[in-house]
């Protein structure tokens, strides 16, 4: 094998090993976010996922973003509803047992603005 294959091996290999992991863990990487109540990062992460980035293709049917992407979309401030319903509206056509989470999700969100006394 010549030099010049072997570092073009290098590099895919390298580019693989180093977008892979990190696109695989968008989801992951946005629940913790979530938790931490950062919101705005958590969005960047899961519209990575959905839509992609650079020469990394999304997964636009990935029920699991597009649901967690709704509820971020609920808890900034001031919540986003119509993109929180865009986002829902994919979940039901694409998983019908998540979408019966979409009702506690608003609720939970509602509670949460509540608790924090912001009744907008």
């Amino acid at each position: 094998m010549s030099k010049v294959t072997s570092a073009i091996y290098l590099v895919f290999f390298c580019l693989i090993l180093f977008t892979i992991p990190a696109y695989a863990g968008n989801v992951s990487e946005a629940k913790f976010y979530m938790k931490q109540g950062k919101f705005d990062e958590a969005i960047k992460l899961l519209d990575r996922e959905i839509n992609g980035f650079g020469n990394i293709k999304g997964n636009p049917s990935n029920s699991e973003a597009l649901f967690l992407l709704g509820e971020c979309y609920l808890s900034i401030d001031p919540p986003d509803i119509k993109s929180a319903k865009e986002r829902f509206k994919s979940v039901k056509r694409l998983d019908r047992k998540l979408a019966k989470e979409i009702g506690p999700a608003f609720k939970k969100a509602g509670e949460e603005r509540l608790k924090k006394g912001n009744s907008e």
